[in-house]
């Protein structure tokens, strides 16, 4: 059976009952039947062809397309995006005949399809299955038309039928939409099984930047279609011209696929839109047979399913609705989501906005609102399904409180904004001010206690960091570590002395079963809950209520407002210059891991010629970009590279990880030809140093450790 839309899979070579049966030794061209017959996508023309020859499904009803705009003051935001000027409206219009030709090309040939490019590496085969929709198009032009009630389907259309009147339009940055518009006729390229699949970019820092994941390139490899995954489809997300450096990198770092055939689907008729006619020999029938065999399986699964439905109400708990089969969305692709500009989505929907502040939104004739820097809006009239409380939230909830949506369809539906997942909310650094009204310079008895007695931290390193200024205690009694770069203080994270005062409440609700809640204290638990759901018996709500707190932190984490991204806790154990004989810089994920690190691993570090510098990964997203940033501050401050960087994370899947992504990047790649070493440091106990510690320091181990001073001046590190 083959896998869900765009799922790529893989199938034994020697087939199976539904494995394609296809010989990988290339036909003699003269046992090559005759292909006349097979159904092709047509060719897509250039702009030097008369309309009416190229097109041969165009009616004299089709208007040439011709671009003009009748408010040239009115604009919008969109990141990369400019208002057109005249002459670059001059410079579209000469182009205008081509981007009709290949809307129309599109909208025959790809829009409101499934392509399915089977592909083989010569030991396996798979399928790469791609989503073409009628609002994708225009991601590929770089053109946004402003105009009343204007959308991505329409503009597909206006493109086609050569209506190009608009109130403005807005034009990609620095020639980009050009550049598109000139490729655009090589688009047909793409459904040409003399095409590479390259079904993984992740190694390709570009496509990184892009959130696509896979691609086809043309025969030549001039163009390339890059695709992104959206819950388990994918979608044309971007089309790029292959620049020589490019065309490198796909040659050298990426394994091309050779596709065997591409097939359409659309409205349950198969099309074979080109085949490999070295590899294939009966015209692609075989393809589509195990194309429609898979389809017939999905129908049946999916009566099944809503059978089951019909029989047994959909349960309200989490669990036991996956348990009947009910499919999660992937958390990065929430995450990714969540990472899309409101701003984009709105647009995309083509929302009638009114700018009310530099950073601020209004959606025309409501009060709702919402904020570019913090990508959040809030509808100030309140709403009658919620108790007359304003509705507020992400984009995931705007989009569900917009179109009436649930969660995973708002999801979906976000995700297919251009530049879905490049989101960056904090769009200009704000300096960090040290708040100096909660730390309490006098006192650090909470802080002593619980470093020592919870962490079991050596109470002289703990002295030392309190001495150099590095550690402080909040007035509340949480350890602030404070995020020092010479002789600045540039951020700051408080940790919590005492356990979060989790509460949970159960509720009986109308249809007999439970809603719950979690929350912090009892305002928290009252105003701001961290979770609510609901589930069938008590005794599931019970159940759930106590999974919630299980996966929370025990205490209270948080980086204060504004720190310094890609930097992070630091301190060093100093040596002049003149007596140094080695170097290290040792990245652990927080302050705690790397004061633990310090001292379980003394004896590493206890040469006297040793500099030793020690920084902390703060921040889930940006690991690996404070990493190169301490290499890099470890290269300004010494005028060398570090001899050794130790990759101290935590001993799970994401802290292995982060030896593989550091290592990989290309700067890091430059330095270890330098002779910079790159080494992983995992905890021999437990999941992080500290734990390492702490079993180290049990009375059934008892192991001395030396003792590794941060021997800085006041309030200074590294």
């Amino acid at each position: 059976m083959l896998p869900t839309k765009h799922e790529v899979i893989k199938m034994d070579m020697n087939g199976n009952e539904k494995a394609l049966d296809i010989n990988l030794e290339p036909l003699d061209e003269s046992n090559i039947g005759d292909l006349s017959e097979i159904q092709k996508a047509a060719p897509l023309p250039v702009a030097t062809q008369p309309l009416n020859d190229s097109l041969p499904n165009q009616t004299q009803s089709h208007l040439l397309l011709h671009f003009t705009i009748s408010d040239d003051l009115k604009s919008i935001y969109k990141k990369n995006y400019h208002p057109i000027n005249n002459q670059e409206l001059n410079k579209l219009n000469k182009y205008a005949l081509n981007l009709q030709n290949s809307a129309q090309w599109y909208l025959t040939e790809l829009a409101n399809s499934e392509v399915s490019y089977i592909y083989t590496d010569g030991k396996e085969q798979g399928i790469l299955k791609v989503n073409y929709s009628e609002e994708n198009f225009q991601h590929l032009t770089g053109i946004f038309p402003i105009k009343e009630g204007q959308n991505s389907s329409l503009t597909l259309k206006n493109f086609a039928q050569g209506e190009g009147n608009f109130e403005n339009i807005m034009i990609a940055n620095r020639g980009a939409a050009f550049e598109k518009i000139q490729v655009l006729p090589q688009l047909s390229d793409i459904i040409d099984a003399r095409s590479f699949v390259f079904n993984d970019l992740s190694e390709v820092e570009k496509f990184g930047r892009l959130n696509v994941d896979s691609a086809v390139a043309s025969e030549d490899k001039d163009i390339l279609l890059a695709f992104r995954s959206v819950d388990d489809e994918k979608i044309p997300a971007s089309l790029i011209k292959v620049n020589n450096s490019l065309k490198i990198t796909l040659e050298k770092e990426l394994n091309e696929k050779i596709i065997l055939g591409v097939i359409r689907e659309r409205e349950g008729v198969f099309d074979v839109l080109s085949i490999n006619e070295n590899y294939i020999k009966d015209e692609g029938n075989k393809l589509v047979d195990v194309l429609k065999s898979d389809i017939r399986e999905k129908k049946k699964e999916s009566l099944d399913q809503e059978k089951m439905v019909q029989r047994d109400e959909i349960p309200q708990n989490k669990q036991s609705y996956q348990k009947k089969g009910f499919k999660r969305i992937p958390e990065e692709q929430v995450q990714n989501a969540k990472n899309t500009s409101i701003l984009a989505y709105a647009q995309a929907l083509g929302i009638q906005l009114e700018k009310t502040a530099q950073n601020e939104y209004r959606v025309s004739g409501t009060k709702i609102k919402f904020s570019t820097d913090k990508n959040l809006f809030s509808d100030y009239a309140g709403n009658t399904k919620n108790n007359g409380n304003k509705e507020s939230g992400d984009v995931i909830a705007f989009a569900k409180y917009m179109k009436g949506l649930n969660f995973g369809q708002a999801v979906r539906d976000v995700l297919g904004t251009e530049g879905a997942g490049t989101y960056e909310v904090s769009q200009e650094q704000v300096p960090f001010n040290m708040p100096k009204s909660i730390i309490n310079p006098e006192r650090f008895e909470e802080g002593m206690v619980y470093m020592t007695k919870d962490r079991m931290i050596d109470s002289n390193m703990v002295l030392d960091l309190y001495r150099s200024g590095l550690i402080r205690q909040t007035k509340n009694g949480e350890v602030a570590f404070i995020w020092a770069d010479g002789a600045e203080d540039v951020g700051l994270t408080l940790q919590g002395t005492q356990p979060l005062d989790y509460r949970s409440q159960i509720t009986e609700n109308e249809k007999g079963g439970y809603d719950w809640k979690t929350g912090i204290g009892p305002k928290g638990l009252d105003k701001y809950p961290l979770k609510t759901d609901h589930a069938e018996t008590y005794e599931q709500a019970e159940e759930a209520v106590a999974e919630d707190i299980a996966h929370r932190r025990p205490f209270k984490k948080q980086i204060w407002k504004n720190s310094t991204p890609k930097k992070g806790f630091n301190f060093t154990k100093t040596v002049p210059k003149e007596q140094m004989t080695k170097s290290s810089l040792s990245l652990g994920e927080s302050a705690i891991d790397c004061i633990s690190f310090a001292e379980n691993q003394a004896e590493r570090f206890r040469e006297s010629g040793h500099l030793a510098v020690f920084q902390s990964l703060e921040g889930a997203h940006t690991k690996i970009a404070t990493a190169v940033q301490a290499v890099e501050d470890f290269k300004t401050k010494y005028g060398q590279l570090p001899d050794e960087v130790i990759i101290a994370t935590d001993n799970d899947k994401d802290g292995n990880l982060v030896e593989d992504k550091f290592k990989a990047l290309p700067p890091v790649q430059e330095y270890m030809k330098q002779g910079m070493k790159v080494v992983r440091a995992k905890p021999d106990h437990g999941k992080d140093w500290n734990d390492a510690l702490k079993f180290s320091k049990s009375p059934t181990q008892q192991v001395p450790h030396p003792r590794v001073s941060p021997n800085l001046p006041k309030g200074r590190s590294m």
